[in-house]
């Protein structure tokens, strides 16, 4: 397995879970939040993607899994992706 300066961080159960419950939220409105607080959690839920990205992308960096040119051309991939 690639990777491993974060010991994994970005690969933990937990990430996709809270990923997963905002998503309920954001789709279904369970809580019946005010529509500007569920805006504000899709926006949160973007960040949230696009850190795990990162951390991804940067642990492959750091563990001399990819260098520095495929670093970012793998981080603009990811990113273009993010749905």
């Amino acid at each position: 397995m690639s990777g491993g300066a974060f010991e994994y961080l970005q690969r933990r159960y937990e990430w996709q879970e809270a990923i997963e419950r905002i998503e309920h939220i954001t789709e279904e409105n369970h809580s019946e939040l005010r529509l500007d607080v569920i805006e504000e959690f899709k926006k949160g839920l973007r960040i949230i993607k696009e850190a795990q990205i990162y951390l991804e992308r940067i642990d492959y960096l750091l563990s001399d899994d990819d260098g520095e040119d495929s670093f970012l051309k793998r981080l603009k991939s990811d990113l273009e992706q993010l749905t």
